[in-house]
């Protein structure tokens, strides 16, 4: 008489494959239950499973120091400067939060006999000089842009 062989039930997952971001979980279950006879069929099927799996983040972005500011725009009454920062010390993983605040300041600066003076301002500030607005480094007569 043939016994046909049957899988016995799936393993737990394993851990995953990774401490971080997108890995690989695995379980495995065997052709046992019975074990096929002779004569007898094999089990049809895989004999493991896997699944993604993610952890946590790897890292969450981190700030660069600020770079120097940039000349002034102008060379008489007032212009621009500008300084930044980058979100990669380090770079956020996928999973990892990006940086929050800004990546750049923008201050006005102003001729004066002893030369550019830098004048700081920010959005809550109801004029910024001379009646112009600025937003992401743009300069808008009237409403913030």
């Amino acid at each position: 008489m043939s016994v046909h062989g049957g899988w016995t039930t799936w393993s737990n997952w394993g851990a995953c494959s990774v401490t971080c971001e997108f890995g690989i979980q695995r379980r495995h279950r065997n052709c046992t239950n019975p074990y096929p006879s002779r004569f007898g069929d094999h089990c049809f099927g895989d004999t493991m499973d896997d699944r993604v799996c993610m952890v946590k983040a790897c890292a969450d972005g981190g700030w660069t120091t600020w770079g120097s500011w940039t000349s002034c725009s102008a060379s008489c009454d007032g212009g621009l400067r500008t300084q930044s920062r980058t979100c990669t010390n380090p770079p956020p993983s996928p999973l990892g939060k990006a940086c929050e605040g800004d990546s750049s300041k923008i201050a006005i600066s102003k001729h004066t006999n002893r030369g550019f003076q830098r004048i700081p301002f920010d959005k809550s500030e109801s004029s910024c000089r001379r009646g112009n607005e600025i937003s992401n480094g743009f300069i808008k007569r009237g409403k913030w842009i």
